[in-house]
Order: C-alpha cells, then structure tokens, then sequence
C-alpha cells in the first residue's frame, strides 16, 4: 500500500464516530481452537480503550463463542446446527 494511501486510510479511522471491530474465533484462540489467548485479548482491551478514550464508539464482535462454547458441550466444530451455535454461544 502507497504512503499516501496509508496516510488517508488513518485520515478517515480518525474521523470516525462509531467503529465496528470483527474479531474471527481464530484470533481469539489461536490456530488450535483450544483456549482463549488472554495477551490478545488484553491487547483487543487495550486498543478499544483507547478509541473509545479518543472519543469513539466501539462494538466487538466476534465468532469465538461458538467456537470455545462448542468444545465445552463436546460438539463438533463445522456444521453446527442454529440451535447447536446458540447454545455454544451462551
């Protein structure tokens, strides 16, 4: 990516009021799928915090309850039904 595209994707980032972050269960857990890596999510804490200090509003999103939740209830990883994924996800 060119410096001056860089320069006005930060433009815009900073000029934001509302910021959605999509987290995938593979960040969160890393390429196991086994536990959650508690460094990233300090360091996920961490950044929001920050945004939210400058100002901004912030959701997080992510898959990873399914994932963690689903090997807690000894279900399968793909091809969860709905209610299989809400359950997980509770």
């Amino acid at each position: 990516m060119g410096n001056s595209q860089h320069e006005r994707k930060l433009k815009i980032l900073k000029s934001a009021k509302r910021i959605v972050v999509k987290v995938g269960s593979g960040v969160l857990t890393g390429e196991k799928y086994t536990d959650v890596d508690e460094g990233v999510v300090s360091e996920i804490a961490r950044q929001v915090a920050k945004l939210v200090k400058g100002g901004c509003r912030v959701a997080v999103v992510s898959s990873g309850s399914v994932v963690l939740g689903s090997k807690k209830l000894g279900l399968r990883r793909h091809g969860l039904s709905i209610p299989e994924k809400q359950a997980s996800a509770a």
